[in-house]
């Protein structure tokens, strides 16, 4: 018999009124929350730990009023999955600290298992003031996993409404592998979160990552430290859109990633006054690399220096990139070029660029 999934042990409300009955006390899992169906709320009671996923029941916030959540090993097996996750068309998460055990073993799950701090799948949230830290084998991991959030809603189609997601004032802490991942039909906004991992990491880490179509409003956030060392052609992104919808990205800090900021395809997407400092590689890249049309959009007073190649790299590589604009952007003491861009049609006006090694 399937295990009863663990936001189901413990409610001090409500718990007739949601058809559910305590698990045994033999379980490794020991979070308590209380239910409070007319406030639409989920309290936790305590730092606990679980060794497999919490549902969220729809239309509530879980409030982690400040408490920890440990993600640990079953007895015999290995964490698999998101430690929260949606049980319906809304779930929200504020005040919550998640992290995993230093104890989980180093053992590289399948795609569909992989450790995720929280999942909406399908689903409109609000999440606020979580703090995440996700890695496996005591820090010292290689395994391809261990995102803080993913959100997503697949498959994209151009005809499917949006769904709202909107992830602010969170801090996500040297997590595996990317601090969030967004994919398919979303109105995604995240503002003034903290995004840093390691200064050198031992395989690729990512800040911010959107695909498959996700429209995002990106602002004031810090994003640190996603350079991989040594690098090896497989860039850390403190920023990264790929094929995605009107966009904008504006107002952030992004610091010693490999890549800073990067779109690749798309129209409509607003890069503006942003700082990028220290990359292994280019600050901010407009590319077509992806094979989809790359017009219409705006790179508009960033400042971007220090970088180990361009300041500013608007690349055509298959003749896709036209009627882009670049203005008023400062590029300074770049290793490469400070400001390079290809294409047709663009227009590049009252940008300066200086102390650059290559070309100013």
């Amino acid at each position: 018999m399937k295990p009863t999934p663990k936001y189901l042990r413990a409610f001090v409300l409500a718990a007739a009124a949601l058809g559910i009955c305590s698990e045994s006390a033999q379980a490794t899992t020991n979070c308590s929350f209380a239910i409070n169906l007319k406030s639409k709320t989920m309290v936790l009671q305590g730092p606990c730990q679980t060794d497999e996923t919490i549902l969220i029941p729809d239309k509530l916030t879980l409030n982690g009023q400040g408490f920890k959540i440990t993600a640990i090993d079953p007895p015999g097996g290995n964490f698999a999955g998101p430690i929260l996750t949606n049980a319906g068309t809304i779930a929200n998460v504020t005040n919550l600290f998640l992290r995993t055990s230093t104890a989980m073993a180093d053992f590289c799950q399948d795609d569909a298992n992989k450790i995720v701090g929280i999942l909406i799948n399908n689903a409109v949230s609000s999440i606020s003031g979580v703090n995440i830290t996700l890695n496996k084998g005591a820090g010292a991991s290689v395994c391809s996993e261990g995102i803080a959030i993913v959100a997503q809603s697949l498959p994209f189609s151009a005809t499917k409404p949006y769904k709202k997601v909107t992830i602010k004032d969170s801090l996500f802490n040297y997590n595996q592998l990317a601090g969030i991942m967004a994919r398919g039909n979303l109105n995604l906004r995240v503002e003034n979160n903290l995004i840093r991992n390691l200064d050198a990491n031992p395989n690729t880490r990512h800040g911010l990552v959107m695909s498959e179509g996700v429209k995002a409003y990106v602002v004031n956030n810090q994003i640190l430290r996603h350079q991989h060392v040594p690098y090896n052609d497989d860039p850390g992104y403190g920023i990264l859109g790929n094929g995605i919808g009107a966009s904008t990205f504006i107002t952030n800090a992004v610091n010693f990633a490999d890549v800073g900021i990067r779109a690749s395809g798309g129209t409509k997407i607003t890069i503006r006054a942003n700082t990028v400092r220290s990359s292994s590689q280019d600050g901010i890249v407009l590319d077509d690399v992806n094979g989809i049309n790359t017009t219409g959009n705006t790179l508009w007073a960033n400042d971007s220096q220090k970088n180990g190649l361009s300041g500013i790299y608007v690349r055509s590589v298959n003749g896709l990139v036209t009627k882009n604009t670049v203005k008023n952007n400062i590029t300074l003491r770049n290793t490469g070029v400070g400001l390079a861009t290809e294409g047709s049609l663009n227009k590049v006006q009252a940008n300066t660029s200086s102390l650059n090694t290559i070309l100013d």
